[in-house]
């Protein structure tokens, strides 16, 4: 068995990569604004000021409206992706994968300690088998993953993939309607995200054999 140290290792965004942010974010806001969430779009464009059929005018009204969202709780009853926790755990188990979640949740000063401990919760859950939700060696919350050393990471943010490419990182891009113009390599299920990253991993113990 290798060392831990050898091991191929993922850098894991979490919001639409893991759990349903959009959805989410849009239950608050209708529930905010007395609106049928169905009326509600799906997000189009990265700035939700921008998405058709979002009720938000400005950068400035989606930044208190998320901090509203984070003080009651969103990140800690986020919807998670079907088969999202099945395929990290493969990831973890089978394909030997070291998961280090790097995420950025901080929007404004002043809600680190709500934003840390929900998501701590929240990957913590356990399931009927007692594993916990998501499995994870490390954990970075930053804006500026490229300061975080992975052999590749798995992200939804246009920003953050070619932030990670220009440095020279292997980026993969998580499908979303947001993202469609960014070059791949992509996946579009966490199955395909499973064999894509297995087979990276498969690679990499090959060249430390």
């Amino acid at each position: 068995m290798k060392a831990p140290e050898n091991r191929f290792v993922l850098g894991l965004d979490l919001d639409m990569v893991v759990g349903d942010y959009q959805r989410a974010f849009a239950e608050f806001v209708a529930r905010t604004k007395g609106i049928d969430p169905d009326s509600i779009g799906p997000q189009t464009r990265w700035s939700f000021a921008e998405c058709p059929n979002w009720p938000i005018g400005s950068e400035q009204e989606f930044i208190e409206l998320h901090l509203q969202a984070v003080e009651e709780g969103m990140f800690r009853s986020m919807l998670l992706f079907d088969e999202a926790s099945d395929a990290v755990w493969d990831l973890a188990d089978t394909h030997e994968v070291d998961i280090h979640i790097v995420t950025s949740r901080f929007v404004q000063h002043g809600h680190h300690n709500r934003v840390l401990k929900d998501t701590a919760d929240w990957l913590d859950v356990r399931r009927p088998d007692g594993r916990h939700r998501i499995p994870f060696r490390h954990f970075h919350l930053t804006s500026d993953k490229t300061t975080v050393l992975v052999d590749a990471s798995l992200d939804d943010s246009p920003n953050n993939i070619y932030a990670l490419r220009a440095a020279g990182r292997h980026a993969i891009v998580f499908d979303q309607p947001y993202n469609r113009d960014v070059p791949g390599p992509r996946v579009h299920s966490w199955p395909e995200a499973v064999d894509m990253i297995g087979a990276l991993a498969a690679e990499h113990r090959l060249v430390d054999d």
